[in-house]
């Protein structure tokens, strides 16, 4: 049976004294932000680069660093990250997983670019024992890409393309030995799971041209390099005359980009995990990872043949063992501790997108084809006895959708963004209610982003705890929450990430962005956007978001599901031109905006006002949320200007 894991997300970024970091752990909560000193000197990392001289796949050679010096960097750089709050509640979380029987998965959240650098997988607590030398604990490096990838379901057999590359001209290294590990492995496992086809003497168009036919992992076996002068990693291909031929990670990438069937790119190549200090994604396997590969698992460092081999091999019996990939590496590593091969275990790198580590869904082909027809059956059974709820059975999760730039998703939550452009539109309705009349001008002066969705509960239950919700389902929105609930929502998370400036919108910004999106709907074409009463959309309560079309704002379910709080208190609007409105200094009533599942069309429009008292809880109201653009967050911190002017 698969491990199962408790996240544990570092996040550390470059501040003015050395770095910053915070921690969070799903619903455990999280840390506030703690200041980190440098932990090393560029020798330290640079000593960690250079080998001892026997066969490896790059093109130069060195020595290496003492067991003492290692585990003092290991132990430095404990020190230095888990300090203050943040190692207090890595105690706290290990003794949860411990009392769970779950393993601990540090995801590194990296932003600024010399830390993908830093020796993480030497880390080591104060007794001097190695993490990653346990088996429970894993080590993701877990770049900030929106939208993680779910598992790829998979018929057998699991397709496995090896590229195999030896330059003329290079040192030349013993790829048959690597080859025959790796067939050994695959059809002692069980031939009918795997197939595995060689690509000899590896050109970029060989690989695209073999690619076309369908894989589902790619294992490069050839050299590396890393090009210290323009700080660039590149994988040694060969031309049609079997000369080399250096291939970017930006390169490589393209011609995988379009390949949605790999879930996983092994590199066993020198220095194909090794970051540039400039830019993170210059390297090999961070421009795959951009490029939407799932998985990636490489060398950091300079690596040996005979360490290749050992590695490839467990790899691969632990992945046909249907363990996630994080036990597979992990196994991996166990394997060159075993085989006593210097700091070998310390090379391989895991970069994953995968959210639980289980890049494959490998089903039988008779198993599938009996899930599939006791799928239909219980769709047909399901209509029958809840006709208007098909669709919520129909659509387990959300549309994968990623936030614009300078927008990204609080720590731990997988929760996009829209960025809206500052502007000027015509706010309230001149033939709606009285409540929503006169239309007037409003300047909105500053952009801001906001939520692709509304918050669901699944992501309140991540920050609070517990779910308040009356009609249940994590991919449901939050509902049965007062204002006053949400204000301590957005407190909680405020103090897990200080840089987000995370807040309600103001009415005129919640108008704003739903009416630059397709503009005020007629109520007859309001069904396609959104959960209102009596348009045959399949609901009588809350739908689960992202089930009718976005805007072209990108923006979901603004029209009905839920009616959503803003910050302003109620209040008639003002006649003449605004800007930046933010409503009455003071009231007994807070606005809420957009309509629920139970107005009808006519009520579900961008301009429909509604109001209640801040303690008001009931299951027609929730909210989303309005954060900081980076750049501007960046600026304020800067200026010292403190928080959002609003609520």
């Amino acid at each position: 049976m698969a491990k199962k894991y408790l996240d544990f997300d570092l996040r550390i970024w470059r501040s003015p004294e050395g770095y910053g970091a915070n921690a969070s752990s799903q619903s455990l909560g999280g840390t506030g932000p703690v200041s980190l000193p440098p932990p090393f000197r560029a020798g330290d990392l640079e000593a960690l680069l250079v080998s001892n001289g026997v066969v490896r796949r790059d093109l130069d050679v060195g020595g290496i660093p003492v067991a003492q010096e290692v585990l003092d960097l290991g132990r430095r750089l404990f020190e230095a990250v888990f300090t203050a709050g943040i190692q207090t509640f890595w105690a706290t979380c290990r003794e949860v997983a411990r009392q769970s029987n779950l393993a601990i998965r540090l995801r590194l959240i990296l932003l600024a670019p010399e830390l993908w650098n830093w020796p993480w997988e030497l880390l080591a607590d104060p007794e001097g024992d190695l993490l990653i030398a346990s088996p429970y604990f894993s080590l993701v490096r877990y770049p900030e890409i929106p939208q993680p990838v779910p598992s790829l379901r998979v018929v057998p057999p699991v397709r496995v393309l090896v590229a195999a590359s030896n330059p003329r001209g290079c040192q030349q290294l013993d790829l048959e030995q690597e080859l025959g590990a790796l067939e050994s492995q695959l059809k002692s496992d069980n031939p009918r799971h795997w197939e595995l086809e060689l690509l000899e003497h590896a050109s970029l168009s060989g690989l695209r041209k073999r690619l076309a036919r369908g894989f589902h992992i790619l294992h490069f076996i050839g050299h590396g390099a890393f090009d210290r002068d323009r700080q660039e990693g590149a994988l040694l291909f060969e031309t049609k005359d079997g000369t080399l031929d250096l291939v970017s990670g930006h390169d490589l990438a393209q011609i995988l980009r379009k390949e949605s069937r790999l879930a996983l790119v092994v590199l066993n190549a020198c220095e194909s995990g090794r970051a540039p200090n400039g830019d993170p994604f210059s390297g090999v396997a961070q421009s795959l990872l951009r490029g939407g590969i799932p998985a990636v698992v490489a060398m950091q460092f300079k690596v040996a043949d005979e360490a290749s081999v050992a590695f490839s091999r467990a790899l691969y019996e632990n992945l046909a063992s249907a363990s996630s990939l994080d036990e597979a590496v992990y196994e991996g590593r166990l394997a060159l501790l075993s085989e006593r091969l210097d700091f070998e275990w310390a090379n391989p790198v895991l970069y994953m997108r995968s959210s639980d580590g289980q890049i494959l869904a490998v089903q039988p082909p008779l198993a599938r084809r009996f899930a599939i027809g006791v799928g239909l059956l219980l769709v047909l059974m399901i209509g029958l006895v809840l006709r208007n709820n098909i669709r919520y059975w129909l659509f387990p999760a959300p549309p994968a959708v990623a936030s614009d730039r300078g927008c990204p998703s609080p720590p731990g939550l997988d929760m996009p963004f829209a960025r809206i452009p500052a502007g000027r539109f015509s706010m309230g309705s001149s033939r709606g209610p009285k409540e929503e009349r006169p239309a007037h001008e409003v300047e909105i002066t500053r952009s801001y982003c906001i939520g692709r969705f509304e918050v669901t509960q699944r992501q309140w239950k991540q920050v609070m705890g517990e779910n308040p919700s009356r009609n249940r389902g994590a991919f449901l929105p939050v509902e049965g929450v007062s204002w006053t609930d949400v204000k301590q929502f957005l407190d909680r998370l405020n103090q897990q990430d200080p840089a987000g400036c995370y807040r309600l919108p103001t009415e005129a910004e919640w108008e704003f962005a739903a009416v630059t999106g397709d503009g005020s709907l007629e109520p007859e074409k309001i069904s396609r956007y959104g959960n209102c009463l009596g348009r045959g959309d399949g609901f009588d309560k809350t739908a689960r978001i992202g089930s009718f079309k976005p805007d072209s704002r990108g923006l979901f379910d603004v029209y009905g599901n839920v009616s959503e709080w803003v910050s302003d208190w109620y209040g008639p609007f003002r006649p003449g031109e605004l800007i930046d409105p933010t409503g009455p200094a003071m009231g007994t009533e807070k606005l809420r905006r957009g309509g629920f599942f139970g107005n009808s069309a006519a009520n579900c429009t961008s301009s429909h006002r509604a109001s209640s008292k801040p303690d008001r809880r009931a299951e027609d109201t929730g909210f989303r949320l309005v954060r900081s653009p980076v750049d501007d967050a960046s600026r304020r911190r800067q200026a010292g200007a403190g928080g959002p002017t609003s609520f």
